[in-house]
Protein backbone atom coordinates (compact mmCIF):
# COMPACT_ATOMS: atom_id res chain seq x y z
CA UNK A 1 0.00 0.00 0.00
CA UNK A 2 1.75 3.68 -0.78
CA UNK A 3 2.56 4.99 2.26
CA UNK A 4 2.05 8.68 1.47
CA UNK A 5 -2.11 7.78 0.97
CA UNK A 6 -1.98 5.53 4.24
CA UNK A 7 -0.88 8.71 5.72
CA UNK A 8 -3.57 10.61 4.06
CA UNK A 9 -6.32 7.76 5.85
CA UNK A 10 -4.63 8.07 8.86
CA UNK A 11 -5.55 11.97 9.22
CA UNK A 12 -8.52 11.28 7.89
CA UNK A 13 -9.67 8.23 10.59
CA UNK A 14 -8.25 10.14 13.76
CA UNK A 15 -10.59 13.59 12.45
CA UNK A 16 -13.77 11.21 12.79
CA UNK A 17 -14.44 9.60 16.66
CA UNK A 18 -16.86 7.41 14.95
CA UNK A 19 -14.21 5.56 12.95
CA UNK A 20 -11.69 6.24 15.68
CA UNK A 21 -13.93 3.20 17.70
CA UNK A 22 -13.92 0.72 14.75
CA UNK A 23 -10.21 1.17 13.73
CA UNK A 24 -7.20 -0.23 14.98
CA UNK A 25 -3.52 0.15 14.66
CA UNK A 26 -2.77 -2.98 12.77
CA UNK A 27 -5.02 -1.77 10.18
CA UNK A 28 -1.95 -0.08 8.68
CA UNK A 29 1.06 -1.29 6.89
CA UNK A 30 3.63 1.44 8.59
CA UNK A 31 4.50 0.57 12.41
CA UNK A 32 5.12 3.77 13.14
CA UNK A 33 1.30 4.55 12.22
CA UNK A 34 0.61 1.60 14.31
CA UNK A 35 2.38 3.10 16.93
CA UNK A 36 0.60 6.37 16.42
CA UNK A 37 -2.87 5.16 16.34
CA UNK A 38 -2.90 2.85 19.36
CA UNK A 39 -1.91 6.11 21.25
CA UNK A 40 -3.80 8.96 19.83
CA UNK A 41 -7.05 6.69 19.65
CA UNK A 42 -7.90 7.35 23.77
CA UNK A 43 -7.22 10.92 23.02
CA UNK A 44 -9.99 10.92 20.55
CA UNK A 45 -12.10 8.63 22.19
CA UNK A 46 -11.97 11.10 25.36
CA UNK A 47 -12.14 14.57 24.09
CA UNK A 48 -13.95 13.90 20.58
CA UNK A 49 -10.97 15.59 18.25
CA UNK A 50 -7.51 14.79 16.96
CA UNK A 51 -4.58 15.98 19.20
CA UNK A 52 -1.95 18.65 17.72
CA UNK A 53 1.37 17.72 17.04
CA UNK A 54 2.69 19.07 20.19
CA UNK A 55 -0.28 16.73 22.05
CA UNK A 56 1.20 13.81 20.01
CA UNK A 57 4.29 14.95 21.01
CA UNK A 58 3.48 14.42 24.41
CA UNK A 59 1.69 11.57 24.33
CA UNK A 60 4.62 9.88 22.67
CA UNK A 61 6.45 10.63 25.89
CA UNK A 62 4.14 9.33 28.25
CA UNK A 63 3.54 6.25 26.45
CA UNK A 64 7.40 6.04 26.33
CA UNK A 65 7.82 5.18 23.26
CA UNK A 66 10.86 6.65 21.57
CA UNK A 67 10.47 4.61 18.27
CA UNK A 68 7.70 6.57 16.85
CA UNK A 69 8.47 9.78 18.04
CA UNK A 70 11.76 10.38 16.42
CA UNK A 71 11.55 14.21 15.33
CA UNK A 72 12.09 13.78 11.32
CA UNK A 73 9.87 10.87 10.60
CA UNK A 74 6.93 12.25 12.72
CA UNK A 75 7.42 16.51 11.25
CA UNK A 76 7.22 14.24 8.04
CA UNK A 77 4.08 12.64 8.34
CA UNK A 78 2.45 15.80 9.92
CA UNK A 79 2.64 17.69 6.65
CA UNK A 80 0.86 15.83 5.08
CA UNK A 81 -1.67 16.74 7.48
CA UNK A 82 -3.36 19.24 6.02
CA UNK A 83 -3.55 17.70 2.36
CA UNK A 84 -6.59 15.29 3.19
CA UNK A 85 -8.78 18.05 1.82
CA UNK A 86 -7.50 17.80 -1.48
CA UNK A 87 -9.18 14.30 -1.29
CA UNK A 88 -12.95 13.84 -1.74
CA UNK A 89 -15.16 12.52 0.88
CA UNK A 90 -16.03 9.64 -0.86
CA UNK A 91 -12.51 8.77 -2.31
CA UNK A 92 -11.67 9.02 1.88
CA UNK A 93 -14.21 6.87 2.67
CA UNK A 94 -14.47 4.37 0.27
CA UNK A 95 -10.12 3.42 0.38
CA UNK A 96 -10.60 3.66 4.36
CA UNK A 97 -13.62 1.12 4.38
CA UNK A 98 -11.35 -0.78 1.80
CA UNK A 99 -8.37 -1.09 3.97
CA UNK A 100 -9.89 -2.23 7.07
CA UNK A 101 -11.97 -5.15 4.91
CA UNK A 102 -8.39 -5.90 3.33
CA UNK A 103 -6.72 -5.99 7.28
CA UNK A 104 -9.80 -8.22 8.39
CA UNK A 105 -9.84 -10.44 5.44
CA UNK A 106 -6.33 -11.58 5.96
CA UNK A 107 -7.17 -12.36 9.80
CA UNK A 108 -9.93 -14.04 9.01
CA UNK A 109 -8.06 -16.34 6.16
CA UNK A 110 -5.41 -17.05 9.18
CA UNK A 111 -7.96 -17.74 11.89
CA UNK A 112 -9.97 -20.16 10.13
CA UNK A 113 -6.95 -21.97 8.56
CA UNK A 114 -5.61 -22.15 12.14
CA UNK A 115 -9.03 -23.71 13.17
CA UNK A 116 -9.11 -26.18 9.96
CA UNK A 117 -5.45 -27.08 11.13
CA UNK A 118 -6.25 -27.48 14.89
CA UNK A 119 -9.52 -29.60 13.85
CA UNK A 120 -8.66 -31.55 10.93
CA UNK A 121 -7.47 -34.69 12.40
CA UNK A 122 -10.74 -35.13 14.34
CA UNK A 123 -12.88 -35.12 11.56
CA UNK A 124 -15.41 -37.79 10.57
CA UNK A 125 -18.32 -38.19 9.15
CA UNK A 126 -20.73 -37.38 11.60
CA UNK A 127 -19.18 -34.01 12.71
CA UNK A 128 -17.59 -32.86 9.34
CA UNK A 129 -20.85 -30.85 8.33
CA UNK A 130 -20.87 -28.91 11.81
CA UNK A 131 -16.72 -28.19 11.45
CA UNK A 132 -17.29 -26.41 8.27
CA UNK A 133 -20.28 -24.67 9.19
CA UNK A 134 -17.88 -23.38 12.54
CA UNK A 135 -15.13 -22.76 10.00
CA UNK A 136 -17.57 -20.78 7.64
CA UNK A 137 -18.87 -18.70 10.84
CA UNK A 138 -15.07 -17.81 12.08
CA UNK A 139 -14.56 -16.62 8.48
CA UNK A 140 -17.79 -14.31 8.42
CA UNK A 141 -17.01 -13.52 11.76
CA UNK A 142 -13.63 -12.03 11.34
CA UNK A 143 -13.71 -10.78 7.80
CA UNK A 144 -17.19 -8.69 8.74
CA UNK A 145 -16.21 -4.74 8.75
CA UNK A 146 -18.57 -2.19 8.80
CA UNK A 147 -18.42 1.27 9.01
CA UNK A 148 -20.50 1.52 12.43
CA UNK A 149 -19.69 0.46 15.71
CA UNK A 150 -23.11 -0.76 16.70
CA UNK A 151 -21.77 -2.80 19.53
CA UNK A 152 -20.02 0.11 21.06
CA UNK A 153 -23.36 0.51 23.44
CA UNK A 154 -25.57 3.87 23.42
CA UNK A 155 -25.65 6.51 26.11
CA UNK A 156 -29.18 6.12 28.12
CA UNK A 157 -29.03 10.35 28.68
CA UNK A 158 -28.68 11.21 24.84
CA UNK A 159 -32.32 11.51 22.80
CA UNK A 160 -31.02 10.25 19.87
CA UNK A 161 -30.67 6.50 22.23
CA UNK A 162 -34.69 7.08 22.79
CA UNK A 163 -35.70 8.13 19.33
CA UNK A 164 -37.21 5.59 16.69
CA UNK A 165 -36.01 7.70 13.28
CA UNK A 166 -38.01 7.45 10.25
CA UNK A 167 -35.54 6.03 8.46
CA UNK A 168 -35.57 2.81 10.52
CA UNK A 169 -39.37 2.42 9.61
CA UNK A 170 -40.49 1.20 6.24
CA UNK A 171 -44.36 0.99 5.17
CA UNK A 172 -46.10 -2.04 4.02
CA UNK A 173 -47.99 -0.74 1.67
CA UNK A 174 -50.99 -1.72 4.11
CA UNK A 175 -52.65 0.72 6.20
CA UNK A 176 -53.91 -1.75 8.86
CA UNK A 177 -50.35 -3.64 8.96
CA UNK A 178 -48.48 -0.31 9.49
CA UNK A 179 -51.20 0.58 12.25
CA UNK A 180 -50.68 -2.90 14.12
CA UNK A 181 -46.92 -2.48 13.48
CA UNK A 182 -46.21 1.35 14.79
CA UNK A 183 -45.58 2.46 11.53
CA UNK A 184 -44.88 -0.30 9.84
CA UNK A 185 -41.68 -2.57 9.12
CA UNK A 186 -38.84 -1.67 11.34
CA UNK A 187 -35.17 -2.33 10.21
CA UNK A 188 -33.43 -5.54 12.06
CA UNK A 189 -36.74 -6.81 12.66
CA UNK A 190 -38.10 -9.99 11.18
CA UNK A 191 -41.89 -10.61 10.87
CA UNK A 192 -44.27 -13.62 10.07
CA UNK A 193 -47.31 -14.18 8.28
CA UNK A 194 -49.08 -17.98 8.94
CA UNK A 195 -51.60 -19.28 7.34
CA UNK A 196 -53.40 -22.74 6.77
CA UNK A 197 -52.76 -24.96 3.97
CA UNK A 198 -53.80 -23.19 0.33
CA UNK A 199 -54.68 -19.96 1.88
CA UNK A 200 -52.57 -18.19 -0.22
CA UNK A 201 -49.17 -17.04 2.16
CA UNK A 202 -47.38 -17.04 -0.79
CA UNK A 203 -49.46 -14.43 -2.53
CA UNK A 204 -49.12 -12.46 0.82
CA UNK A 205 -45.41 -12.54 0.25
CA UNK A 206 -45.90 -11.40 -3.17
CA UNK A 207 -47.86 -8.85 -2.22
CA UNK A 208 -45.88 -7.39 0.51
CA UNK A 209 -43.40 -7.47 -1.64
CA UNK A 210 -44.86 -5.75 -4.67
CA UNK A 211 -45.93 -2.69 -2.52
CA UNK A 212 -42.05 -2.50 -1.25
CA UNK A 213 -40.54 -2.34 -4.75
CA UNK A 214 -44.07 0.18 -5.71
CA UNK A 215 -42.38 2.27 -2.14
CA UNK A 216 -39.06 2.67 -3.52
CA UNK A 217 -37.64 -0.37 -1.52
CA UNK A 218 -34.68 -2.42 -2.36
CA UNK A 219 -36.05 -6.13 -2.10
CA UNK A 220 -34.64 -9.70 -2.30
CA UNK A 221 -37.55 -12.40 -2.82
CA UNK A 222 -35.92 -15.82 -1.77
CA UNK A 223 -38.27 -18.97 -2.96
CA UNK A 224 -37.51 -22.29 -1.17
CA UNK A 225 -41.07 -23.54 -3.01
CA UNK A 226 -42.21 -21.70 -6.27
CA UNK A 227 -39.71 -21.62 -8.95
CA UNK A 228 -38.16 -18.18 -9.77
CA UNK A 229 -40.19 -17.32 -12.79
CA UNK A 230 -43.47 -18.27 -11.16
CA UNK A 231 -42.29 -15.51 -8.23
CA UNK A 232 -41.68 -13.05 -11.06
CA UNK A 233 -45.01 -13.83 -12.79
CA UNK A 234 -47.15 -13.33 -9.98
CA UNK A 235 -45.06 -9.92 -8.68
CA UNK A 236 -44.84 -9.17 -12.19
CA UNK A 237 -49.02 -9.73 -12.93
CA UNK A 238 -49.34 -6.97 -9.95
CA UNK A 239 -46.73 -4.40 -10.75
CA UNK A 240 -47.25 -4.40 -14.63
CA UNK A 241 -50.94 -4.67 -14.80
CA UNK A 242 -50.73 -7.79 -16.82
CA UNK A 243 -53.70 -10.46 -16.65
CA UNK A 244 -51.98 -13.70 -14.55
CA UNK A 245 -54.10 -15.64 -17.19
CA UNK A 246 -51.97 -14.85 -20.76
CA UNK A 247 -49.07 -13.34 -18.86
CA UNK A 248 -46.50 -15.56 -20.00
CA UNK A 249 -47.86 -14.83 -23.77
CA UNK A 250 -47.19 -11.17 -23.09
CA UNK A 251 -43.80 -11.92 -21.24
CA UNK A 252 -42.64 -13.68 -24.66
CA UNK A 253 -44.13 -10.42 -27.13
CA UNK A 254 -40.82 -8.46 -25.84
CA UNK A 255 -41.86 -5.02 -27.29
CA UNK A 256 -45.80 -5.51 -25.48
CA UNK A 257 -43.87 -6.46 -22.03
CA UNK A 258 -41.40 -3.42 -22.33
CA UNK A 259 -44.49 -1.42 -22.56
CA UNK A 260 -46.47 -2.66 -19.78
CA UNK A 261 -42.96 -2.25 -18.11
CA UNK A 262 -42.32 1.50 -18.96
CA UNK A 263 -46.11 2.54 -18.09
CA UNK A 264 -45.52 0.93 -14.06
CA UNK A 265 -42.51 3.00 -14.02
CA UNK A 266 -44.33 6.44 -15.39
CA UNK A 267 -46.80 5.32 -12.75
CA UNK A 268 -47.46 8.64 -10.49
CA UNK A 269 -45.98 7.03 -6.75
CA UNK A 270 -43.79 8.98 -4.23
CA UNK A 271 -40.65 7.24 -4.91
CA UNK A 272 -38.29 5.99 -7.73
CA UNK A 273 -39.13 1.69 -7.82
CA UNK A 274 -37.13 -0.18 -5.49
CA UNK A 275 -34.89 -2.78 -7.07
CA UNK A 276 -35.80 -6.74 -7.17
CA UNK A 277 -33.36 -9.60 -6.82
CA UNK A 278 -35.05 -13.18 -7.18
CA UNK A 279 -33.02 -16.02 -5.65
CA UNK A 280 -34.48 -19.80 -5.93
CA UNK A 281 -32.86 -22.63 -3.34
CA UNK A 282 -33.79 -26.33 -3.44
CA UNK A 283 -35.92 -27.06 -0.12
CA UNK A 284 -34.31 -27.36 3.10
CA UNK A 285 -30.73 -27.39 1.28
CA UNK A 286 -29.68 -23.91 2.32
CA UNK A 287 -29.34 -21.93 5.70
CA UNK A 288 -30.02 -18.60 6.70
CA UNK A 289 -26.45 -17.93 6.30
CA UNK A 290 -25.61 -18.96 2.98
CA UNK A 291 -28.83 -17.09 1.69
CA UNK A 292 -26.84 -13.94 3.51
CA UNK A 293 -23.90 -14.42 2.28
CA UNK A 294 -25.41 -14.29 -1.53
CA UNK A 295 -27.29 -10.91 -0.74
CA UNK A 296 -24.11 -9.53 0.69
CA UNK A 297 -22.68 -10.63 -2.27
CA UNK A 298 -25.20 -8.84 -4.45
CA UNK A 299 -25.22 -5.77 -2.52
CA UNK A 300 -20.97 -5.30 -3.55
CA UNK A 301 -21.87 -6.57 -6.94
CA UNK A 302 -24.67 -3.72 -7.46
CA UNK A 303 -22.64 -0.74 -5.61
CA UNK A 304 -20.65 2.25 -6.62
CA UNK A 305 -18.51 4.01 -4.94
CA UNK A 306 -21.07 7.26 -5.90
CA UNK A 307 -24.25 5.02 -4.70
CA UNK A 308 -24.09 2.12 -2.47
CA UNK A 309 -26.64 -0.75 -2.82
CA UNK A 310 -28.19 -1.52 0.04
CA UNK A 311 -31.62 -4.33 0.46
CA UNK A 312 -34.36 -3.09 2.28
CA UNK A 313 -36.54 -6.17 3.00
CA UNK A 314 -35.70 -9.38 2.75
CA UNK A 315 -39.04 -12.02 1.81
CA UNK A 316 -38.52 -15.68 2.55
CA UNK A 317 -40.78 -18.52 1.12
CA UNK A 318 -40.56 -19.78 3.46
CA UNK A 319 -38.63 -20.57 7.12
CA UNK A 320 -39.92 -23.95 7.73
CA UNK A 321 -38.62 -25.57 4.55
CA UNK A 322 -34.52 -23.57 5.30
CA UNK A 323 -32.11 -25.92 6.56
CA UNK A 324 -30.89 -25.84 10.53
CA UNK A 325 -27.07 -24.79 10.60
CA UNK A 326 -27.08 -25.11 13.94
CA UNK A 327 -28.43 -28.73 14.35
CA UNK A 328 -28.47 -30.09 10.60
CA UNK A 329 -29.53 -33.43 12.41
CA UNK A 330 -32.52 -32.40 14.48
CA UNK A 331 -35.65 -34.30 13.77
CA UNK A 332 -36.97 -31.81 16.93
CA UNK A 333 -39.26 -29.55 14.38
CA UNK A 334 -39.53 -26.96 17.27
CA UNK A 335 -36.12 -26.55 17.83
CA UNK A 336 -35.15 -26.32 14.09
CA UNK A 337 -37.89 -23.82 13.94
CA UNK A 338 -36.39 -21.66 16.80
CA UNK A 339 -33.29 -22.15 15.44
CA UNK A 340 -33.77 -21.09 12.05
CA UNK A 341 -35.98 -18.02 13.44
CA UNK A 342 -33.14 -16.90 15.58
CA UNK A 343 -30.63 -17.19 12.93
CA UNK A 344 -32.27 -15.17 10.93
CA UNK A 345 -33.57 -12.38 13.02
CA UNK A 346 -29.55 -12.27 13.89
CA UNK A 347 -28.87 -12.21 9.76
CA UNK A 348 -31.11 -9.16 9.74
CA UNK A 349 -29.89 -7.47 12.84
CA UNK A 350 -26.27 -7.77 11.15
CA UNK A 351 -27.37 -6.71 8.07
CA UNK A 352 -29.74 -3.77 8.76
CA UNK A 353 -32.41 -5.51 6.77
CA UNK A 354 -36.17 -5.78 7.34
CA UNK A 355 -36.93 -9.89 7.11
CA UNK A 356 -40.36 -10.66 6.06
CA UNK A 357 -41.74 -14.42 6.05
CA UNK A 358 -44.34 -16.84 6.11
CA UNK A 359 -45.39 -19.96 7.80
CA UNK A 360 -47.53 -22.85 8.30
CA UNK A 361 -50.71 -23.48 10.80
CA UNK A 362 -51.59 -27.01 11.51
CA UNK A 363 -55.18 -28.55 10.60
CA UNK A 364 -56.74 -27.19 13.54
CA UNK A 365 -56.48 -23.61 11.66
CA UNK A 366 -57.57 -24.77 8.25
CA UNK A 367 -61.17 -23.19 7.87
CA UNK A 368 -60.94 -21.48 11.06
CA UNK A 369 -62.46 -17.92 11.02
CA UNK A 370 -60.62 -17.48 14.81
CA UNK A 371 -57.39 -19.30 14.67
CA UNK A 372 -54.11 -18.45 17.05
CA UNK A 373 -50.66 -19.25 17.88
CA UNK A 374 -51.86 -22.43 19.36
CA UNK A 375 -53.15 -23.72 16.05
CA UNK A 376 -48.89 -23.29 14.89
CA UNK A 377 -47.80 -26.58 17.01
CA UNK A 378 -44.18 -26.60 16.86
CA UNK A 379 -44.03 -23.72 14.62
CA UNK A 380 -45.10 -21.97 18.09
CA UNK A 381 -41.40 -21.11 18.44
CA UNK A 382 -41.59 -18.65 15.70
CA UNK A 383 -44.34 -16.74 17.09
CA UNK A 384 -41.61 -16.05 20.32
CA UNK A 385 -39.00 -14.62 18.16
CA UNK A 386 -40.46 -12.66 15.37
CA UNK A 387 -41.51 -8.98 16.21
CA UNK A 388 -44.57 -9.46 14.45
CA UNK A 389 -46.85 -12.40 13.46
CA UNK A 390 -50.22 -11.70 11.13
CA UNK A 391 -52.54 -14.54 10.75
CA UNK A 392 -53.75 -15.24 7.30
CA UNK A 393 -57.33 -16.07 7.57
CA UNK A 394 -59.37 -17.65 4.87
CA UNK A 395 -62.37 -20.06 5.35
CA UNK A 396 -63.45 -22.04 1.95
CA UNK A 397 -66.37 -19.31 2.13
CA UNK A 398 -63.94 -16.33 2.22
CA UNK A 399 -62.30 -18.22 -1.07
CA UNK A 400 -65.43 -18.39 -2.35
CA UNK A 401 -65.96 -14.71 -2.10
CA UNK A 402 -62.32 -13.92 -3.03
CA UNK A 403 -61.64 -12.03 0.53
CA UNK A 404 -59.40 -12.50 3.24
CA UNK A 405 -58.91 -11.35 6.87
CA UNK A 406 -55.45 -10.81 8.17
CA UNK A 407 -55.22 -11.08 11.94
CA UNK A 408 -52.84 -8.85 14.37
CA UNK A 409 -51.96 -11.92 16.41
CA UNK A 410 -48.20 -10.62 18.14
CA UNK A 411 -46.82 -7.22 17.60
CA UNK A 412 -44.51 -5.26 19.86
CA UNK A 413 -46.26 -2.67 22.25
CA UNK A 414 -48.53 -2.30 20.10
CA UNK A 415 -52.87 -1.53 21.33
CA UNK A 416 -54.21 -3.83 18.24
CA UNK A 417 -53.05 -7.31 18.89
CA UNK A 418 -55.99 -9.21 18.35
CA UNK A 419 -57.21 -6.90 15.44
CA UNK A 420 -58.49 -8.06 12.15
CA UNK A 421 -59.19 -6.57 9.32
CA UNK A 422 -60.60 -7.24 5.60
CA UNK A 423 -58.72 -7.40 2.34
CA UNK A 424 -60.16 -8.42 -1.15
CA UNK A 425 -58.43 -10.40 -3.68
CA UNK A 426 -58.35 -9.88 -7.19
CA UNK A 427 -57.70 -13.18 -9.07
CA UNK A 428 -56.76 -11.43 -12.58
CA UNK A 429 -54.05 -9.32 -11.21
CA UNK A 430 -53.50 -11.49 -8.36
CA UNK A 431 -53.36 -8.49 -6.12
CA UNK A 432 -54.27 -8.16 -2.34
CA UNK A 433 -56.18 -5.04 -1.69
CA UNK A 434 -57.49 -3.39 2.16
CA UNK A 435 -61.12 -2.63 1.95
CA UNK A 436 -62.49 0.58 3.60
CA UNK A 437 -64.28 -1.36 6.18
CA UNK A 438 -63.13 -0.86 9.46
CA UNK A 439 -61.03 -3.24 11.54
CA UNK A 440 -62.54 -5.69 13.95
CA UNK A 441 -61.50 -5.38 17.42
CA UNK A 442 -60.32 -8.05 19.73
CA UNK A 443 -63.06 -10.14 20.88
CA UNK A 444 -65.17 -9.59 18.14
CA UNK A 445 -65.77 -12.33 15.49
CA UNK A 446 -65.74 -12.09 11.52
CA UNK A 447 -69.32 -11.59 10.26
CA UNK A 448 -71.03 -14.61 9.80
CA UNK A 449 -71.75 -14.02 6.20
CA UNK A 450 -67.72 -14.00 5.67
CA UNK A 451 -67.55 -17.27 7.27
CA UNK A 452 -70.59 -19.42 6.40
CA UNK A 453 -71.90 -20.38 3.11
CA UNK A 454 -75.10 -18.51 2.17
CA UNK A 455 -78.77 -20.18 2.44
CA UNK A 456 -78.74 -20.02 -1.40
CA UNK A 457 -75.32 -22.42 -1.82
CA UNK A 458 -76.40 -24.46 1.93
CA UNK A 459 -79.51 -25.56 0.00
CA UNK A 460 -78.21 -26.35 -2.99
CA UNK A 461 -79.11 -23.15 -5.56
CA UNK A 462 -76.80 -20.72 -6.76
CA UNK A 463 -77.94 -17.16 -7.72
CA UNK A 464 -77.21 -18.36 -11.32
CA UNK A 465 -80.24 -20.84 -11.28
CA UNK A 466 -78.10 -24.03 -11.09
CA UNK A 467 -79.74 -26.65 -9.32
CA UNK A 468 -76.56 -28.18 -7.37
CA UNK A 469 -78.35 -31.34 -5.44
CA UNK A 470 -79.54 -32.06 -9.53
CA UNK A 471 -76.19 -31.78 -10.77
CA UNK A 472 -74.65 -35.53 -12.00
CA UNK A 473 -71.86 -36.39 -9.79
CA UNK A 474 -69.22 -38.96 -10.46
CA UNK A 475 -66.79 -40.51 -7.74
CA UNK A 476 -62.99 -39.85 -7.76
CA UNK A 477 -60.35 -42.80 -6.65
CA UNK A 478 -59.58 -39.68 -4.24
CA UNK A 479 -62.84 -40.65 -2.63
CA UNK A 480 -64.02 -36.91 -3.66
CA UNK A 481 -67.22 -35.61 -6.01
CA UNK A 482 -65.93 -33.99 -8.88
CA UNK A 483 -68.13 -31.60 -8.81
CA UNK A 484 -66.98 -30.14 -5.81
CA UNK A 485 -62.87 -30.41 -7.14
CA UNK A 486 -61.18 -27.68 -9.30
CA UNK A 487 -57.94 -26.84 -10.52
CA UNK A 488 -57.69 -23.93 -8.16
CA UNK A 489 -58.43 -26.50 -5.02
CA UNK A 490 -55.46 -28.27 -6.33
CA UNK A 491 -52.73 -25.22 -7.38
CA UNK A 492 -53.97 -22.44 -5.10
CA UNK A 493 -50.68 -21.15 -2.62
Amino acid sequence: MNSYLEQIIFFYIIRDKELVKIFKGIYFNTKQLQILFDIIKPYVLEFGSEPSLDQVRELLMMSGNQEAGQAESLESIWANRDKVDSYGPDWLHENTIAMAQWKNLITGVKKTLTYIKTIENNVSFDNCSDIVNKAKEIFRLETDFTPFDENSGHDFMDSETHEVKESDISKSGYDFIDICLNGGFAKKCLYCFVGGTKTGKSMWLANLCAKGVERGDNCAYVTLELPYNKVAARIGSNLYNIPIYNYNEVVKDKEKFRESQQNFYRKDIPNNPGKLIIYEYPTSSVTIEQIEADLLKTEQQLSTPEKPFKFSKIFIDYLAIMADAKNPRTENTFIKLKNISEATRAAMQRNNWCGITVNQLNRGGLDNANPSMTDMSEGISIGFTVDGLFIIIRTSTMNAQGVYYLKCELARDSEYMGYKKKFSFDKTYLRISETDEQMIAEGIDIPDSAVKASQAVVSGQLNIGIDLNNQPSKTTNLGLSESIITGVDLFKS
